[in-house]
């Protein structure tokens, strides 16, 4: 017995802690603390969310269907690599060889608006051209009326899949009165409703191409609008189709032109030469007045205005149909020309609008040099490509060949000077009262930008 210990007693035993209990004691009670923390965060965010329609739950729920198809659709449609560099490895179990390894390409799905947007990483061989080849059974697979595929920076593609088109809608506008704001020409709306403006500075000239019926007059009077109640501004057109210009579709908004011409090759040349002389003998004026050549450094003015000239069928004043009119037609390509290299930098502005952006309609040296194109509805691929040019054949789905309708009256095709991709616009419907009213609110704005220098004693083409 234990010195001590009474009879009949237990000693106690002290046994030592491990020093791990304590700290998952510890453990475990935070990891509770923080689930029933979780839990009630959990439960707050379920009451207190945004409710959410049942149109965009629906939405919601289509766009993540696509998503989990993704991978069977890219291998089916060929949109995979095969890794050649796998094809002849073994397993250390056996001798068997294993096939080659086949890597889709990862894409990221969102909800857009009519629609959905996906970020598709590119893989070698699988790029802009093989995906947009595949467009067409995308949207099939989808349930889209149309994919539309563009690089949206080097290694992405961007897949825009639209479930209604925004733009097949009459777009119908009444014009207020009101003059540019920073020089930007409102144009109309895109896909996604979002607003196309086409900047005028230093802007050299502007081709519009499309079959008769398609919109490109209405576009001229809803940019006409835009810029008649400005002072700065004076405007020419010459109208091919029509003999005398009061009868055309300008005629209505004659009194706020300071020249117009019907389709008299030698009329529209007497205007021509008067904008070249107008324009040459700028510089001299702006280096005298401004202290700069440039006509965008200080912008346009009353006594220095902007100049826009509309040469509708431009086809008329190019191409002559008998043998007496060729030297009027090679004087008119001539200025022309001139007002499409050098009115940038002088404040000229010239739109060039014809069915048919060929060689034969419009000489390649004016159409290269015009900075923006837009294109309505057009008949063939090779029609669109002298329209936008070549890059629009990598872009089948969005090509101005399928605005061939009723329901895409007004919509175009656009490539805009500071932006690379290709847009679909809807552009507004101005009636001809409507525009009138405008021409005829703001005529006494009207009067020839000769005026505000004497015209320098310069040569013109030899006739």
């Amino acid at each position: 017995m234990t010195p001590g210990a009474s009879a009949g007693t237990t000693p106690s035993v002290h046994v030592p802690v491990p020093a791990w209990v304590p700290v998952a004691t510890w453990l475990c009670l935070i990891s509770l603390v923080a689930l029933l923390i979780g839990m009630g965060y959990r439960r707050w965010r379920r009451n207190h969310r945004p409710k959410v329609s049942e149109a965009e739950t629906s939405m919601r729920r289509w766009v993540a269907w696509v998503a989990s198809r993704w991978p069977w659709e890219a291998q089916n449609l060929g949109l995979v690599l095969v890794d050649e560099t796998t094809r002849h490895r073994r397993p250390w179990w056996s001798n068997q060889v294993l096939p080659p390894v086949v890597c889709y390409p990862r894409a990221t799905f969102y909800p857009a608006a009519n629609g959905l947007r996906a970020y598709v990483q590119t893989l070698p061989g699988v790029g802009l051209d093989q995906v947009a080849k595949m467009a067409g059974h995308l949207a099939n697979a989808w349930g889209c009326i149309r994919v539309e595929v563009r690089q949206d920076r080097p290694g992405l593609l961007c897949l825009k899949g639209l479930l209604k088109d925004p733009l097949a809608a009459p777009w119908p506008v009444r014009p207020d009165g009101r003059p540019l704001s920073d020089w930007l020409l409102h144009v109309g709306v895109d896909d996604e409703g979002e607003t196309v403006v086409l900047p005028l500075a230093n802007l050299s000239g502007v081709t519009v191409a499309g079959v008769p019926g398609t919109g490109k007059t209405s576009l001229q009077r809803w940019w006409l609008c835009q810029l008649a109640p400005h002072p700065a501004v004076q405007i020419a057109v010459l109208d091919g189709k029509v003999s005398d210009p009061a009868d055309g579709d300008y005629g209505e908004l004659a009194g706020r032109c300071f020249a117009a011409a019907g389709d008299d090759p030698i009329q529209a040349n007497q205007i021509l030469q008067h904008l070249w002389e107008t324009m040459r003998s700028r510089s001299a004026w702006l280096r005298a007045n401004r202290g700069s050549s440039q006509f965008w450094d200080a912008g346009p003015s009353d006594d220095c205005p902007l100049v826009v000239v509309i040469v509708d069928e431009s086809h008329t004043y190019a191409t002559a149909a008998i043998k007496a009119q060729r030297e009027v037609c090679e004087s008119n390509i001539w200025y022309l020309t001139k007002l499409a290299k050098e009115g940038r930098s002088r404040g000229f502005v010239t739109v060039f609008v014809t069915q048919k952006q060929t060689a034969d309609a419009i000489p390649t040296a004016i159409r290269d040099v015009c900075q923006v194109g837009l294109a309505f509805g057009v008949r063939t691929m090779d029609g669109a490509v002298a329209a936008l040019g070549d890059d629009i054949r990598q872009y089948p789905e969005i090509a101005p060949t399928e605005l061939i309708g009723r329901q895409w009256t007004g919509v175009a095709v656009m490539r805009r000077p500071d932006c690379a991709e290709f847009h679909r616009v809807r552009t507004p419907y101005v009636s001809e009262p409507d525009a009138a009213l405008i021409a005829s609110q703001y005529a006494a704005f009207t009067r020839d930008p000769g005026s505000i220098a004497s015209l320098l004693p310069l040569e013109g083409p030899a006739r």
